[in-house]
């Protein structure tokens, strides 16, 4: 929401030039400049111009082909099933972690966790290459429950209960 303009105007055809000032906002930001940014990467695309369609078609199908390629390992399946409990366990934590449940996870017994492993195992993540790595801080991108307010279904004009 930072390099959100404060101020839409039309242009002289009438349309909103509302993404012009989003880039120029994230060009102009400290965070642009850092190598590993979000930041950094988004310029990037920007700044491929007509060859972003063919840049990201190549990059996709390389990211399949390695993962491809990765399946044919046990260990690497064992892998990847690792992700996907870690991304289990990011929405709802074995109840003897430590890690707080995330906001979205409204329906708990329909998302089941592996118990055979720690609750306070390392989560884990894919990266770029299709490589599985350990997640350096899960909580970066989740708010914690305790500093939200919980959701109530009696405050929801769609549920039937009281």
């Amino acid at each position: 929401m930072r390099y959100i303009p404060s101020q839409a105007r039309p242009t002289s055809d009438g349309e909103y030039n509302i993404h012009n000032g989003i880039i120029n906002r994230i060009r102009k930001s400290d965070e642009a400049s850092k190598p590993d940014s979000p930041e950094r990467e988004f310029i990037g695309y920007i700044d491929k111009g007509n060859d972003l369609v063919k840049h990201c078609q190549d990059k996709i199908q390389a990211y399949v082909a390695s993962i491809n390629k990765k399946l044919q390992s046990a260990i690497m399946v064992q892998k990847y099933l690792l992700v996907a409990e870690s991304r289990r366990r990011t929405f709802r934590p074995p109840p003897l972690s430590a890690r707080p449940k995330h906001s979205l996870a409204e329906f708990e017994m329909s998302l089941p966790y592996a118990c055979q492993l720690d609750p306070n195992w390392k989560l884990v993540e894919m990266t770029p290459s299709g490589d599985v790595k350990e997640m350096a801080l899960p909580c970066g991108v989740w708010h914690p429950r305790n500093t939200q307010t919980d959701f109530l279904s009696s405050c929801c004009p769609f549920s039937t209960s009281v």
